[in-house]
């Protein structure tokens, strides 16, 4: 079942709550703000906000000064007028519903929660108006759908939501599980030097008489929940499957470095030469304004290669 809404131009803004700490304790509204939200404004921006009487304590709603003196346990909120979000998509794909929990397919584009630029253009969002629209129709006193884990905003792909406090409590609990197996099962995996394509065999096809094989099943067969990420890759690719072992970080740049080599091979040759000797040049200049020393009253010029 597709479900779509259409967006407004402008939201209606978005609440944002803090609640002071005892690091805090002593600190005006201003320097709070300018502080731990110094990416969200500069100085003078959060003085016009705290005196345009967006910044409120949450018990009273009564606006705050720019030199108010906080205090231990104090709630404040800080209301963001309403903006022009960035486009997004506006529809999702229901794909299982009942009364406990709620599969989704999220197109890429889409944000899960509310997050810098994006408010209502987002899946909550839209499961706000599907609850709104349709579930309190089908379901009685149904409660508001929550995703239990997150998809990036990029990713497109299966979001599972909990229409339950028992059914959000039941598949957080089997999330936090599986990955605490999966990160038992791969580290278990580095250290013996097994091969996770023999691991998939001996989950698929049954265990064997070897201890480890059997662990392995065992664990595939009891894991609760999982999630299976799967990239399309443009340009040449040497291996049909490979296995990651390195961080994420680690990951991206080794993937980056690859994929401007695979471009370039399949550029023609004249385009070619323009790139590397382009290359060269920039290696060249970064050598020389990182190797070139002036070495006393001999004004020697020393070269340090990176």
């Amino acid at each position: 079942m597709e479900f779509s809404v259409s967006y407004a131009t402008i939201n209606d803004g978005f609440m944002y709550h803090d609640k002071i700490s005892k690091h805090h304790v002593g600190s005006v509204v201003h320097d709070f703000y300018l502080r731990n939200h110094a990416a969200s404004g500069t100085a003078e921006e959060w003085l016009q906000r705290i005196q345009n009487n967006q910044v409120s304590l949450t018990a009273t709603a009564k606006p705050l000064a720019p030199d108010t003196v906080l205090k231990a346990g104090d709630r404040l909120t800080y209301f963001r007028l309403p903006w022009a979000e960035p486009e997004a998509p506006s529809s999702i794909s229901v794909l299982y519903e009942d009364e406990h929990v709620l599969a989704v397919a999220k197109p890429a584009g889409l944000q899960v929660l509310p997050k810098a630029s994006f408010c209502q253009r987002t899946v909550l969002g839209l499961l706000q108006a599907y609850q709104q629209q349709v579930r309190c129709k089908r379901y009685a006193g149904s409660q508001q759908p929550v995703p239990v884990h997150r998809l990036g905003r990029g990713t497109s792909g299966v979001l599972l939501c909990s229409c339950t406090v028992a059914a959000r409590q039941k598949l957080c609990r089997d999330f936090r599980a599986s990955t605490e197996m999966g990160v038992r099962s791969s580290t278990h995996s580095s250290g013996t030097g097994e091969s996770e394509g023999r691991r998939q065999q001996g989950a698929a096809g049954g265990c064997s008489s070897g201890g480890d094989s059997r662990d392995d099943c065992t664990a595939a067969l009891e894991r609760p929940l999982g999630k299976t990420y799967r990239a399309l890759v443009s340009g040449i690719v040497e291996q049909d499957e490979v296995g990651v072992t390195s961080s994420t970080a680690a990951t991206r740049l080794f993937t980056s470095s690859k994929l401007q080599f695979l471009c370039c091979a399949q550029l023609s040759w004249p385009c070619r030469v323009c790139y590397f000797a382009s290359l060269i040049a920039t290696r060249l200049l970064q050598a020389m304004l990182a190797g070139a020393l002036c070495c006393c009253c001999f004004c020697r010029v020393r070269w340090m290669w990176p």
